[in-house]
Order: structure tokens, then C-alpha cells, then sequence
């Protein structure tokens, strides 16, 4: 009798004990080799035991009454045994048998004190306002031994998860009747329930039910079930090893806590079994019905509520080499939750989830049914509609198994036969008795219709909520066949209102549902039927209900003048946030819009949002604005919101200068004004003049506007509106050309796009410019604005030289296509296939013609032709080879095999550098491998007769995949799905002959067949893979037969037993078509002499296949016919060897011989021949002959000896071996120097005699440099290292481990060494594999490695700053340690000097040196050692970084490379450049005013991003070598800036009364500080780029007035035209350059200033 299992880690600690005992044992013996117990995760992330009880088996028996279940005494031994193990208690015997519990749930706060059964159930009222609901388990019975007289269970889980309290109990009979039992005793201290064992004396498989009313408070804390787990995959971590976990307790399923979220993906729920309540029988998933686990939170969800369940026991079993294939499993939401016929889930659509509370209850008037005879087929169909949704199927098949005859009574709704015997109340397992109407029937009492049965109400809406989407459960919604609910009551009620229709067993009356938890989308509900006839029911369901909603956004651009039909725009990428609050914190769920501006969100609850967008794309700016939207339940909000969108609206400016003055002013008789520059726009970015000329969508550009110059050279684009004053007249800016673009405020703008710019017409004097500029308005870098790139600065080379211009290479990246196959979904083709003759054109879709290869392609021109590998669907172009764009690519040919079934295009862009456009899944090519189907007609050859239920063994010749087809009665066979359905018993004839079902047909197999299965209505089907899989799966649309070459063989039965057989081949090349063969023929010979024939197998397993082994034995089927039926005869049977041609012999030479004298009781038959030989003699496969003699006759009646017929031939097997030699501490191929070595060589076995012992013996050689041989590895005393292990195979094929272990003293570097492995069986030697060259076999010693990278610990590059603290961090990347080992890692600073490297010293003068000490969890892996330095007086050196890697206080590795640059890192010094100009017009001249500004323009680097430095100016007068005076202070000026990188600009201002400076040359001096520390200057008073010259405006007369000391320039105008002449003969004859800028204000100062100067007047 089965016993709960001690050494099952989910028993407790006893448990735990045992196992250790268990494994420490036989590690002792060297049974487990100890490298396979490790992991490389840690097991449990909290280890602790957390859980509330002991486990229910050491309950029980810790709490058992003796007085009613007395202890059987142990057997010294025994007791012995148990201590050694830590089990301080016997485990109990299960009794094979089980109650039935019911936890009938009844509302706390409707129970007086002292309340039970009698009170709650004295009044339908009382009923309604009481009861809850009922959940149902099964508790196993266990045996206290022969002194009891009493199985016992334990059965309180209500009040050990502290769901609820149990306030009364009765037993019963569990039938339809349900009367009490007397001698059932419940402990309600312990929750044991003690069940007499005389009643089960006359009825073994009695039941009994035990029915316990328990009171819920719903305001109570949630339920606490002990969970333990039991890991044994070493890629988890679970989350603890025992705790209690907090679960819902009304919900009727539990979440459970299995893995930590960062090995959660390491397991399915295939890999996981759950034990419920100390079960040995795990919990069937039910196809994922029953449990389901979350991959990345790893949580487990199971189908169990917390009044039924205390203990739940997780085994997370390891994963095998090949990773399970992903079970399926239901959502946790919809797990449980109630299905109608259909099998769709059943959806509450119009509910409103906030009137609805849990506890709330809601009575409606309903149709109550019993069950009964008359009634069977439609609630039948209810019944098993709502099996899986009602808990009580947990009752009867999901939570215990292996219960013996009591569970086998037990039925379930969806067996053969219930509904016949549905309403026997003597029967066991027909507690579900009842139907009722769902709330949506809500009858009327008096209300009958023409048929006497209540009137439907069809009112969905019960205590205001509308309770519409009740599931449809049988054919017909009458006579309240609806839901079906459990007795909840054994005893008997009076007060029933009986329908007068005819029906006894119809009744109408009251039912309460009550709302017992409530989540995010579904509901449980407790209904609650007070009156059944004599009884009460209820039941528990769980309903989803519609509570989601969804958003649609609608985005348009706020500006679609500058928008519409430009490609530069789009709304694609451009993401909202969807918030549950107003000040949009609480992100709900994101959307990202489409090109056209459009999104939906995902489903969310319904309620109120707050919708803002959170990123753009450089198409429009960043909207703060926040839009309210009130999801609907079950329906869409749309939102529509507005967008601005980038543009410039500075505009473009072009400003002429002359290059030889510098200055904004003609020179000679020339002028800067009216030259005329074309400005042409698109939309879309061009680099050059070729591409913008490509992108034009016509000859003329999108839009085109010709400006002029003003008289100081310049214009732009922001004037299009203004006009200029010229010699007394106004001029328009614009002379001719398109509208402008205008922004929301009316000015000019300039989209997203290009300008291209170029000079039409020259001014007065110079010639037209030959140069033309591109600028591209673009998105700056966070998209909040347009900025200006490309010629931005633009020189107009009339004469000098022309400046040149970075060019800018486009983008190039590539394209991967994957061509696959349409029904396995892989994209290497099906087997006897290829995809030879696949190809796939590039076409250019960009709004350009791109290069490719050197080679301009147009738009729409094919740039490529691709083509696939004849075995793998992959085609690209490789890296780097399409230039940023759009393309199209489609399949233009494909394979003889495949249909070309798609051919549309796919478009893709390539917008990154290095960018790999991977078309694969959705946008993979899927093609249609050919099928096509064939046909044939069976018949005999004489007298022709169709024969039928002959088998047809299929082989596919390329993947050996192969199924049986069978003639029907009309002795045809076909393929096709017309003839049978592809998907109707899919290859179902092959289990006829495939008996072991691997999918492989054996000779043996084919001479085998079991007639008795064939079913010519079975279809076929062939979709293996190359690994034997079924990935293409049945479609009654297409062909049986995929593209191929075919054996088609005829199989042996009775009703072809006389023919001969026939084979063929047939090919299959067209799709869709079916390949009518005609007939097949059989031909029977007249045969009437005395005949024999003989089938020999393997006498082990009865196959053809024998393993050479000295104890062989194979048995001999000698069929005969025609014999003289009463008469005695003679068989002799003899054993050949084929390889010889000779008998095999005994030991003493002998033939082995056989014979059998035997009477023919009919003129056929058969008989049986031994043979027992040595296998191992034999040079070949053995064959019987055979000779049979009648006795009293001389002379043979009939013999077989034919050397090659299959059927005598018993194939010889030879036992192989195979080895795989790895390190026994981490399981590679390398191993380091240890104390000791452990390797660990798994061989794996082929053909060996299973149940057989066998010893397997290893040997170590060792391997050096290029040596062909290898020779033995000794230990120190010079024997050979060896290893063996005794086993005793399960099977024919598997594996076994040899352990050998020895000194790491033995290993020297680069030594190899190879295990020699030899198989013997009773002493001799069957198999061996000895290969010094097999890497498999082999293991290299290697010692451990270190390299580096040193990096500045802020920011992770080669490069720190010369501070008082720096620190830096070395990354050490180790190789070959030996993991769990520690080790210490030791950092020296290096300074690199001319003679090399020394040790970087501190302030007291010792070394920068840094350790750490760790332990790899695997032999490779990086460890970072960090030191901090003081490096203010670096600058400029180089610093290296020195390791050496310690075990043991010994250095095994060292990296001391003074010219490695990865261990480099340089100290950077802080430099600052200066450049000081007038910031009225940007030259080195200021006028002596009283509102003088320098602006000096900082050019700093090597400074550290994010740190906060100083600038300090102070102005000198170059004279004296002094800061300057003005007024009584010096002129100084500071900044505080922080940079975000190490290189950059920065501008100081100093303003000042420069009106007594005249004449004088300032220099800006200028300091850079950081934590108040000088880092740099920049003071050289000779510098010209930092001096400014103050001048003296000319006097405002026509007065000579003496000029001051120096040089005199004229900043304003003068009233007479001789300064005038003078000023305009400096500039003749200069070149004119133009500029593009953006500084406005800067250009209209210099703008107003120089007009003055032009003018004369003095402003």
C-alpha cells in the first residue's frame, strides 16, 4: 500500500533529511557523480522556512486522537532508521479511498453566536441571507494502522489558509438522498475527521461526504496557504523554499510566487508540478486550463481556491538538453472563468463594475429543475457546458488521482455512459443535482405560458445592474436549464412551491448571487438555491465582464499651409502618454501615432484619462497642452488634437562683404546692392545639387522666390514683406517668385526642407558668383525647433579663394530577407526540397535615385536581384550597401518546389548608419510548398477481386518520414482530402504498424501489422521537418504529399496473406493535382504442397534486432500449410551465420541446432524454436533455416533456407559507445590547475542489453603538441589513472557517467588529456571508443588569463581631469578561473615616462594601489577594481594601469603592458582660447561710447561634463600692462557654466563707459576656475584675436577738428561728402562674400550704424 513519500522535499523537513541522507549516501558510494548537483543560480533567494503549518501528512500525525487512532508501535530498526534521517514521526498509509468535502460558505455577520445548521436553514429567508456559496474538494483517507478503527483525513483547509471558521458539520451518503451517517467523528481543535472503517466492510468504494458550514467575514485579512518549492533547475532561482503566501480567498484561482523575475524565462509550465494539500499525485494542468505561469514575473497561477487548499508543493523539475516546447496555458484572468456551448468565454457586456460590491446580493425569481431521467439530454448539455467552470469539478477529476476504486466511481459529466444513468441515487457521483435560470430569466410567480412553464422575463437589469451576457448552455433557454448548482444541504426543508406543468421535478422560487470577489475584469458569484425539492444548492462561477476601453488619437498639424503634401512632415513615431491622473504621473499605457496621425490604444479600464504627448519626432514640436478622455466600457474615445510644426522662422539670411576690406561696403564704383539671389525650396533633405535636383517634383522647384540685396549687401528671406530705401526710393525685398510660407503669427517662415541658393544676378561691378549653397532646415537635437544646417556660412568667391565644404555621405545600411516556408513557418525549405532558383529585386522607392555600387539607380529602378542559399531562405545585401532611402523588395522567382504565392511588395527605409532592415515573421516571404496527392485501385490478379483493408506503407525518401494508407472496400486508396479529410484521424493506420509509435517503421513493424487498427476512413498527412517534427499541420485544402520523391510499399495481412507483395515508386512535381496510379495487382500462387516459412526475432524484446551479447537468444515462428491435419511432424531448426555462410557453434564447436515434434492440428499453423547462443562468435546477422520431417516418413516434407530472406534474419547489433570528457567543476572543455581534478566523462551507449549489468572502465592518456599517439596518464606512483562505474541500463540507449579524480599537481600547461572508455559485458569487451584525435574525449589544460580597461569612472572613456579626486576603473577580464574559488586582484597606478612605466606616488610618497578580492561564479568574466587618485598635477601624462591576479596568495596571471592602450588613461588639461570683438558688428574696433560691450568668445577644452566651472575676465590696457580704469573700477566680468562635454564655446560680456578710451587697445585677460581653483588662462597681451581697439567717432560738423593721438575711424556719419569719398575709396576694388547667418538683432545694429555712416548723419 503507497505511503506519503518522506524524501519529497515538499514533505517538510523530514523530507529535506531524508533526501540529504539519501544523496549524501550515495555520493558516498559514488553512485551520483558530485559535479552534477551544481548549479549556477542560486537555488532559493530566501531559504528561510516561512510557512504557517507543518505539512498535512506530519499534521495529521502529530494531531491524531489516540484514544481513536492509537500509534502502532515501530520495530527497533525502524526507529533507528528514522532518527538517522531526521524523521521524527511515521508516515501514514493511504487507505485508497476519499471523502468528499463540502465548504459551505456562509456570510459571518448573518451568524448569531451558538448558530449551525439549524439555524441557517431553518427558513428559505434564512438561507437566502446566509449562505454565500459552496466549494468542494476531495480529502484522501489515510490509515492509522490495524489498531483503528478509523481512516482518517484531514479536512479543515478553510480555517488553516484562515479563510474562514467552521461553526457546524454533519456526514452523509454522497448520492442524491444524501441521508447522515452516524460514527463520523470531526476533532474541530484539529480539523481531523475521523470516518468509521466498517463503513466501507460491504462497499469498498463507499463515499462519503462530509459537509462543514463555515463562516466568511468579508472584511477579513486575505488567506494564507503554506507553499513549498522543490527547485531542481539550476537556471532559477525560486523565491523562497517554504512560505506562506497571501491569496484571495473567494477568487477561484491562486497566485503563487514561483521564480524571481530575473530567471522567471528559464522555465515553463510544462516544467512545473503542483501538489495540492500533500497529495503524491500532481495536479493536471488540464491542458492549461488548470494552471498557468507568467514567464517574466514567474508567477504561477492555479485553478484552486483558499477554503480547499492549505498546502500547495511547487516541484520546478531541471530542463533535459533540448528546451520542452511551450505548453499552452490560458490567461490567469480567464482561467475558470464560465464558457458557454460555443466555448467562448462568457462576457457581462453591459455591466457598470461600479454598482457592483463584494458581499452585494441580488434576488431574482427562477426556474429550479432536479435532475432527472425524463430531463437528461439538455441538462446534460448544461452539466457539461459548465464542467470546467463549476469548482466542484475540482471534485471530481482535477485534484486527486490515484485514489483507487473510491475516485473510479466517481464520475465526470464528460464520461461515456454518465448521462444514463444520470438522476440513480444510488450512484456516487450525482451530487450535481440541480438547474436554475440565470439572472436574466427573473420570472414571475402566477406568470405561466401555453406550456405551463413560467414566463421568461428576459429583464436583465436586477438590483439596477443590468446583468446581460450570461452564457447559452444547452439548445434551449427554457425550463431554467441554464446554470447547474451542488446539493448544499443533506438534511430536508418543507417549503417548496411546485409548478403545476406536468414536470414533478420543476419548481419556481427565489435565488440569491451574491458577489463574493471582485477583480479588474471578472466577477465570482455565489448563487444560492434555498428550495430544490427537499434540499439546497449552490455553486460558485467566475463571469468576466466587459470593463476595458479604449483611446483614439487623431493628431493634425496646426499649420497645413506649410504641411500638406511636404514630405519632411509625418505624424509617425510621435508618442502619447495615457494617465490616470491630471498632473500626468501615473502612466497608464503609451500610444505612438502612424504617418497619418492616427493611434488606438491598447485596452484599458474604463474611467478618466489624462492624454499628453511625451515625445515627438522631428516633424512637429514637443505639445504640453493635456487633453481630458473618459474611456467608455467597451467602447472608443477619440481624441483630437493639434500639433505645431517646425519650422525656421528666422529665415535664411545672405549677407555680400568684401573679402579683401572685410567690411559690409562696395569698393570702387561698385555696389552691393540689388544682387539678386534665387532661393529654391522642397520638401525633403538634399545634400548636394544633384540630389535637390532629383527631388524637385517638377522642373521648377516646390516653390521659388528671387530677393535682393540692400545697399549693405544683404538679404533674407524674413523680409519678403519690407522693402529698403535706396537713393530716395523704396525697393521690395522680393522681386519676384511664389508665396511665402507664414506661421501661426503671420511672418515668414520656412518649412522642414532644403534651400538651395545661388546668385542670378551680380551687383554693379562684379561678376555672377558660380557657387551655390544648400541649407537644410532641420529639427534641432531635443526636436523643440528648427535649426539651420549645411552652407550656413557661405563665402562668395568673386575673387580669393573659395572655401570648401564638408561633404556629407549619406547613410548606408543593408537588407535581410528571409524566404519561408508558408506552412512550417522555417526558413529552410521542406525535406526533398531547396530554394534553389529564389530571388528577391530591390527597387528604389526614395524620392531620389540613389547609388548603389557606384551605380546611380533612378527612382523606381531595380537596384539588386538577391538571391537565397539552396538550403537556407536568408538573402541580404550585406552591410553598408543601401544609402539612406526608401525601397521596395519583392520576390521575382522562387524554387521547382514552391508556389511563388507572394509576391507583394514590401517597402522599407534605410535611415541609420549601419542599419540591417531585417524582413522576417510578418514581413517574410511565405511561399507554398507543392502538393499534390495520388490514387490507386487494389485488386488480385486471377479472377479479379478488389481487396480491401490492405495497408500501404508512404515514404517520403528525402526525410524518411512515412504513413499508412488503406483500401476500402472497394479495394481503393487515395490521399486526397476529398477521398478523407486530412484533419479526420490524421495518419491514424499508422498505429497499425508503428507499435511502439517513435514514428520509425522497422521491418519488424512492417511484418507485423495489426489488422484490427486499420481504419480506411483514417486521412494522411505528411509535415515533418528534418528533426522529424510536425511543424507543417494538416490542411484539408492542400495536398497530402509535399513536393518529393516517394515508396509507396504493400504491408502483410490476412487479407493479402497469400500474394505477393508489391512496391513502387511515385513522384510528386505539380501542386494541387492528384496522380491516378490505376490498379495494383497481387498475384496468388496454387499452391497445395506442404509449405513453410519462418519469422525469427530477438527473444529479449521480439524485434529483429539483437545485441551481440554472450547470452543472445532468439526464437524462431515456423508458420506451415497443407499439412495432413492429425499427423505428427518434426521441426528442426538451425542457427546460420550469415557472415560465414556456416552454422554458429556452441563452445564446443557444435551447430546450434533446435527441433520440436509437434501434432498439425489443422492443415496450418505454427510453432515456436530457442535458440541460446553466444552472440559474440557470430561474423555476421544470424538467419534460421528451418526442416520440417513427417514422422514415419523418410524424407523432408518442407524446408526454408534462404541466407537472405528478411524474415529469418535477426540482425546483429553492435554495441557503440560515445564519449563527452568535460571539467567536473563548471562543465567545459578546459581545466586549470587545483588542488584536485574532477572530470567527468558522460558515455553515452547504443544496443546494449537493457536489465543487464555492464561495467564500463575508463583510462586517461594524455596528448602533447602535434603528436599523433597518445600514452597513458600516470599518477605519481606511475599507474594509469583510471575510473569505473557499474550500471545496469533501463534501455538499449543512454548514458552513464565515469568520475576521475586526481591530484592537479599531474597537469602541465597545454597538456591534453583523453579518455579511453571500454564497455564489457560478463567480462567481455562489447564495445570501446579510444581516439586520441575525438575532441569530444578531450579536455585542455589551461592556465588563467587577465586583460584590462581602464576608464574614467564618471563618463567610461580613456580620459580624466587633472583634480584633487579622480577615480578610475579598471575592468579586468579574467579567463579560466576556477569558479567558487576566491580570488584577489591588485591595481598599481603607472605613470608613463620616456624609459618606460613607474609606480604613480601619493602625497606621503607610496604607491596608488588598489585590491579586491572575488569569487567567479564561472570560469570567465570580468571583475572591476576602482582607486582614486589626486591627478592636479598630471596634466598631460599618461597613467597605466597594472593587475596581478593572486589564489592563494600566489600571482597566477599578470597584465603589466606599459603601451597597452586599454589600461591607458590620459589626464587632460584644461585649455581656454579667447576671441574678443565689438558686439555691435563682430569686428575688433569698439567705439569709444559710453555703452561700450566686448564680447569674448571662450573656446575651452579638456573639461569635465557636468561639472561646474568659473570664468573670470578682467580687460588690460595694452599699453600698460595694467587692467583698465573706467570710471573709478576695473572692468572684470564672470560666468558660471557647466559644459556638457569636454570641448566648447562659451561668451563673457563686459559692458563700460569706453568715451575716455579713445585711442586705446584693450586685452581681455581671462582665468577658468573649478572649486575655486585655477584650472586654465589665457593671458598673452600681444594677442590680437583678444584685443579690441577703442576709436573716436569724427566730430559731427564740417569743422577740421584735430584727431586724437593714433589712427581715426569714423563709427558714426558726417554732414560733409569729403569723409564721405574717402570712406567709399577704402573699399573699391574689394571681393564681395555673403554670409548666411541667423543673429537678427546683431545685423540690424550693423544695419542702422552703417546707413549712418553712408548718410552723414550723426545719430
Amino acid at each position: 500500500m503507497p505511503k506519503l513519500s518522506f524524501a519529497m522535499n515538499k514533505h517538510g523537513d523530514r523530507g529535506r533529511k531524508a533526501l540529504n541522507w539519501l544523496v549524501a549516501t550515495t555520493l558516498t558510494v559514488g553512485l551520483i557523480p558530485t559535479g552534477v548537483l551544481g548549479t549556477t543560480t542560486k537555488a532559493y533567494a530566501d531559504e528561510s522556512d516561512g510557512t504557517r503549518n507543518a505539512p498535512i501528512g506530519d499534521y495529521i500525525v502529530d494531531n491524531l486522537d489516540q484514544n481513536l487512532a492509537p500509534k502502532k508501535e515501530d520495530s527497533g530498526f525502524l526507529s533507528m532508521l528514522r532518527s538517522l534521517v531526521g524523521m521524527n514521526r511515521e508516515a501514514l498509509d493511504l487507505a485508497g479511498k476519499a471523502i468528499v468535502v463540502k465548504n459551505t460558505m456562509a456570510a459571518a455577520s448573518a451568524i448569531g453566536e451558538g448558530d449551525g445548521f439549524a439555524e441557517v436553514y431553518a427558513s428559505e429567508e434564512s438561507i437566502s441571507s446566509t449562505l454565500l456559496g459552496q466549494f468542494e474538494s476531495v480529502a484522501q483517507l489515510y490509515d492509522p494502522g490495524s489498531e483503528s478503527d478509523y481512516y482518517v483525513a484531514f479536512v479543515d483547509t478553510v480555517g488553516m489558509s484562515g479563510t474562514a471558521r467552521v461553526i457546524d458539520w454533519q456526514a452523509a451518503e454522497f448520492n442524491i438522498m444524501g441521508e447522515l451517517i452516524d460514527g463520523v467523528v470531526y476533532d474541530d481543535e484539529t480539523g481531523i475527521a475521523y470516518v468509521p472503517k466498517s463503513l466501507y466492510a460491504d462497499d469498498p468504494a463507499h463515499i462519503v461526504q462530509l459537509q462543514l458550514l463555515c463562516a466568511y467575514d468579508f472584511n477579513a485579512s486575505p488567506s494564507l496557504v503554506d507553499v513549498r518549492i522543490q527547485n531542481g533547475n539550476g537556471d532559477v532561482t525560486a523565491v523562497s523554499q517554504a512560505a506562506s503566501v497571501e491569496v484571495e480567498p473567494m477568487d477561484v484561482t491562486m497566485n503563487i510566487p514561483v521564480a524571481t523575475p530575473e530567471t522567471a524565462s528559464a522555465i515553463d509550465v510544462s516544467e512545473i508540478e503542483v501538489y495540492l494539500n500533500g497529495s503524491e499525485d500532481p495536479m493536471d494542468p488540464a491542458g492549461g486550463e488548470n494552471m498557468s505561469y507568467d514567464g517574466a514575473t514567474g508567477v504561477l497561477t492555479i485553478a484552486a481556491n483558499a477554503s480547499t487548499v492549505a498546502s500547495v508543493d511547487v516541484k520546478i523539475n531541471p530542463r533535459g538538453f533540448l528546451a520542452p516546447e511551450r505548453a499552452y496555458a490560458v490567461t490567469a484572468d480567464s482561467m475558470r472563468a464560465m464558457k458557454g456551448m460555443d466555448g467562448q468565454e462568457a462576457v457581462l457586456t453591459n455591466l457598470d463594475p461600479d454598482k457592483v460590491s463584494v458581499g452585494q446580493a441580488f434576488t431574482y425569481t427562477g426556474f429550479i429543475q432536479y435532475f432527472s431521467a425524463d430531463t437528461t439530454e439538455r441538462r446534460h448539455q448544461v452539466l457539461t457546458t459548465l464542467w470546467d467552470s463549476l469548482y466542484v469539478g475540482d471534485v471530481q477529476e482535477k485534484l486527486i488521482s490515484g485514489s483507487g476504486d473510491v475516485i473510479g466511481s466517481i464520475w465526470s459529466p464528460k464520461d461515456e455512459g454518465y448521462d444514463q444513468v444520470l438522476g440513480d441515487s444510488g450512484h456516487g457521483g450525482y451530487d450535481l443535482v440541480n438547474t436554475f435560470d440565470w439572472p436574466n430569466a427573473n420570472r414571475a410567480y402566477g406568470q405561466y405560458d401555453e406550456v405551463g412553464d413560467p414566463v421568461y422575463s428576459n429583464n436583465n437589469v436586477i438590483g439596477g445592474v443590468d446583468w446581460t451576457g450570461f452564457p447559452k448552455t444547452n439548445s434551449s433557454y427554457k425550463r431554467g436549464w441554464q446554470g447547474v448548482a451542488m446539493c448544499a444541504h443533506v438534511g430536508q426543508n418543507g417549503w417548496v412551491e411546485k409548478v403545476d406543468n406536468g414536470d414533478t421535478s420543476d419548481y419556481i422560487g427565489s435565488i440569491t448571487m451574491r458577489v463574493l470577489h471582485k477583480a479588474d475584469d471578472y466577477l465570482v458569484l455565489g448563487f444560492v438555491l434555498p428550495t430544490i425539492n427537499t434540499q439546497t444548492g449552490a455553486a460558485v462561477y467566475k463571469i468576466k465582464y466587459e470593463s476595458k476601453g479604449q483611446v483614439e488619437i487623431q493628431k493634425k498639424s496646426a499649420n497645413e499651409s506649410i504641411t500638406a503634401g511636404n514630405s519632411c512632415y509625418t505624424f509617425e513615431g510621435i508618442k502619447y502618454g495615457v494617465y490616470e491622473d491630471a498632473g500626468c504621473t501615473k502612466l497608464a499605457t503609451t500610444m505612438t501615432l502612424n504617418a497619418n496621425g492616427y493611434a488606438k490604444s491598447e485596452e484599458i479600464k474604463k474611467g478618466t484619462y489624462y492624454i499628453k504627448e511625451i515625445s515627438t519626432n522631428g516633424s512637429y514640436a514637443l505639445s504640453d497642452t493635456v487633453t481630458t478622455a473618459v474611456v467608455p466600457s467597451g467602447d472608443v474615445v477619440k481624441v483630437e488634437v493639434t500639433d505645431e510644426p517646425l519650422d525656421d522662422p528666422a529665415g535664411v539670411m545672405v549677407r555680400k562683404y568684401d573679402e579683401g576690406t572685410g567690411a559690409f561696403v562696395p569698393t570702387g564704383d561698385t555696389k552691393l546692392v540689388f544682387a539678386e539671389y534665387t532661393y529654391e525650396y522642397i520638401d525633403g533633405y538634399a545634400y548636394n545639387a544633384e540630389q535637390f535636383d532629383r527631388m524637385k517634383p517638377t522642373a521648377k522647384a516646390k516653390r521659388t522666390w528671387v530677393m535682393r540685396t540692400n545697399a549693405n549687401g544683404y538679404t533674407d528671406l524674413q523680409y519678403g514683406k519690407d522693402s529698403f530705401e535706396y537713393e530716395g526710393q523704396k525697393y521690395n525685398y522680393k522681386v519676384s517668385g511664389d508665396d511665402f510660407f507664414y506661421n501661426a503669427a503671420g511672418d515668414v517662415t520656412v518649412p522642414l526642407g532644403t534651400i538651395r541658393i545661388k546668385e542670378t544676378k551680380a551687383p554693379e561691378g562684379y561678376n555672377i558668383s558660380p557657387k551655390e549653397y544648400l541649407v537644410r532646415v532641420v529639427p534641432n537635437s531635443d526636436h523643440s525647433a528648427g535649426i539651420l544646417e549645411g552652407d550656413v556660412v557661405i563665402y562668395d568667391p568673386n575673387t580669393g579663394d573659395e572655401a570648401t565644404q564638408a561633404e556629407e555621405a549619406p547613410f548606408r545600411g543593408g537588407v535581410t530577407i528571409y524566404k519561408r516556408d508558408a506552412e512550417t513557418k522555417q526558413d529552410v525549405p521542406q525535406p526533398g526540397t531547396d530554394w534553389n532558383g529564389v530571388a528577391f529585386e530591390i527597387v528604389n522607392r526614395s524620392a531620389a535615385e540613389i547609388t548603389y555600387d557606384g551605380v546611380k539607380v533612378p527612382v523606381g529602378g531595380v537596384v539588386t536581384t538577391l538571391k537565397t542559399a539552396v538550403d537556407s531562405g536568408m538573402a541580404t545585401t550585406g552591410p553598408e550597401k543601401l544609402q539612406y532611402g526608401t525601397y521596395g523588395i519583392r520576390e521575382v522567382s522562387t524554387s521547382d518546389a514552391y508556389v511563388m504565392s507572394d509576391t507583394n511588395e514590401r517597402t522599407f527605409e534605410i535611415r541609420e548608419q549601419g542599419q540591417m532592415v531585417v524582413l522576417d515573421g510578418d514581413d517574410a516571404v511565405y511561399n507554398q510548398v507543392k502538393r499534390g496527392d495520388f490514387e490507386f485501385v487494389k485488386i488480385t490478379e486471377r479472377n479479379p477481386v478488389r481487396l480491401a483493408g490492405v495497408p500501404f506503407l508512404i515514404t517520403n525518401k528525402a526525410s524518411g518520414e512515412a504513413h499508412v494508407v488503406v483500401t476500402d472496400s472497394n479495394g481503393q486508396a487515395k490521399t486526397g482530402a476529398n477521398w478523407n479529410a486530412h484533419t479526420a484521424a490524421t495518419n491514424g493506420n499508422d498505429a497499425a504498424v508503428d507499435a511502439n509509435g517513435d514514428g520509425v517503421f522497422t521491418d519488424d513493424e512492417k511484418a507485423a501489422v495489426d489488422a484490427t487498427k486499420l481504419d480506411s476512413y483514417a486521412g494522411v498527412w505528411f509535415g515533418h521537418d528534418v528533426d522529424g517534427n510536425m511543424t507543417a499541420q494538416p490542411n484539408d485544402k492542400l495536398g497530402a504529399l509535399p513536393y518529393g520523391d516517394y515508396t509507396v510499399e504493400e504491408l502483410r495481412v490476412p487479407a493479402n496473406r497469400l500474394f505477393e507483395l508489391v512496391s513502387f515508386d511515385v513522384s510528386v512535381r505539380h501542386h494541387d493535382t492528384s496522380i491516378d496510379l490505376g490498379t495494383i495487382t497481387d498475384m496468388r500462387p496454387d499452391v497445395k504442397i506442404p509449405w513453410i516459412g519462418t519469422s525469427a526475432r530477438d527473444g529479449a524484446d521480439g524485434d529483429r534486432l539483437l545485441v551481440r551479447d554472450p547470452e543472445a537468444v532468439v526464437i524462431d515462428r515456423a508458420e506451415y500449410s497443407n499439412l495432413d491435419a492429425g499427423d505428427m511432424y518434426r521441426m528442426v531448426g538451425t542457427l546460420m551465420d550469415k557472415g560465414t555462410g556456416e552454422p554458429v557453434r556452441d563452445a564446443e564447436g557444435n551447430p546450434i541446432t533446435v527441433e520440436k515434434v509437434f501434432v498439425a492440428e489443422d492443415v496450418k499453423g505454427f510453432v515456436e524454436l530457442a535458440f541460446g547462443f553466444d552472440a559474440t562468435t557470430v561474423q555476421g546477422d544470424v538467419v534460421v533455416f528451418e526442416t520440417l520431417y513427417k514422422e514415419g516418413e523418410e524424407g523432408v516434407v518442407a524446408k526454408h533456407e534462404d541466407i537472405d530472406d528478411y524474415y529469418q534474419t535477426v540482425k546483429i547489433y553492435e554495441p557503440a559507445i560515445g564519449t563527452t570528457l568535460v571539467d567536473g567543476m563548471d562543465g567545459n572543455k578546459t581545466i586549470v590547475s587545483d588542488e584536485t581534478i574532477k572530470l567527468v566523462d558522460t558515455v553515452t551507449y547504443k544496443n546494449l542489453v537493457p536489465e543487464k549489468e555492464h561495467t564500463v572502465t575508463g583510462t586517461l592518456y594524455k596528448v602533447s603538441g602535434e603528436s599523433e599517439g597518445a600514452e597513458p596518464f600516470c599518477d605519481a606512483e606511475g599507474n594509469p589513472v583510471t575510473a569505473t562505474a557499474v550500471f545496469t541500463p533501463g534501455e538499449a540507449n543512454g548514458t552513464v557517467d565515469v568520475v576521475f579524480e586526481f591530484p592537479g599537481e599531474l597537469i602541465e600547461a597545454d597538456m591534453s588529456l583523453v579518455a579511453y572508455e571500454q564497455v564489457l559485458r560478463l567480462g567481455t569487451v562489447v564495445a570501446s571508443h579510444e581516439d586520441p584525435k575525438d575532441p569530444s574525449q578531450t579536455v585542455t589544460v589551461v592556465e588563467p588569463e587577465i586583460g584590462t580597461m581602464a576608464t574614467d569612472a564618471k563618463d567610461g572613456d580613456h580620459e580624466i581631469e587633472a583634480a584633487k579626486s579622480v577615480t578610475i576603473n579598471d575592468a579586468v577580464a579574467y579567463k579560466n578561473l576556477i569558479p567558487g574559488r576566491e580570488y584577489e586582484l591588485n591595481l598599481t597606478v603607472m605613470q608613463k615616462g620616456d624609459t618606460g612605466a613607474t609606480p604613480l606616488l601619493d602625497a606621503e610618497g607610496k604607491p596608488y594601489t588598489a585590491k579586491v578580492a572575488f569569487t567567479p561564479e564561472a570560469a570567465d568574466g570580468v571583475a572591476v577594481v576602482a582607486v582614486t587618485i589626486d591627478s592636479t598635477e598630471l596634466a598631460g601624462a599618461d597613467l597605466v594601469m597594472y593587475e596581478q591576479l593572486t589564489l592563494n596568495g600566489e600571482i597566477i596571471a599578470t597584465h603589466e603592458d606599459p603601451e597597452d592602450e586599454d589600461q591607458t588613461v590620459h589626464v587632460t588639461e584644461p585649455k581656454i582660447g579667447t576671441t574678443a570683438t565689438d558686439k555691435t558688428d563682430g569686428d575688433h574696433r569698439i567705439l569709444a561710447s559710453r555703452s561700450a560691450v566686448i564680447v569674448d568668445e571662450v573656446a575651452y577644452s579638456g573639461l569635465t561634463p557636468g561639472e561646474e566651472y568659473i570664468l573670470k575676465g578682467v580687460l588690460m590696457d595694452k599699453e600698460t600692462g595694467k587692467p583698465v580704469i573706467a570710471g573709478d573700477r576695473e572692468v572684470r566680468a564672470e560666468m558660471r557654466f557647466t559644459p556638457n562635454s569636454a570641448n566648447g564655446t562659451v561668451s563673457l560680456e563686459f559692458t563700460f563707459d569706453a568715451s575716455a578710451l579713445g585711442g586705446k587697445k584693450l586685452v581681455v585677460f581671462e582665468e577658468l576656475y573649478k572649486n575655486d581653483e585655477p584650472v586654465a588662462e589665457h593671458k598673452d597681451i600681444d594677442d590680437e584675436a583678444q584685443t579690441v581697439e577703442v576709436v573716436t567717432p569724427l566730430p559731427s560738423t564740417g569743422t577740421n577738428t584735430p584727431a586724437p593721438a593714433g589712427k581715426s575711424y569714423a563709427k558714426t556719419g558726417v554732414d560733409t561728402m569729403v569723409p564721405m569719398l574717402t570712406a567709399l575709396a577704402l573699399i573699391v576694388g574689394g571681393v564681395v562674400a555673403l554670409v548666411v547667418t541667423r543673429r537678427r538683432k546683431q545685423a540690424d545694429a550693423i544695419d542702422a550704424i552703417e546707413e549712418n555712416v553712408l548718410d552723414g548723419v550723426d545719430k
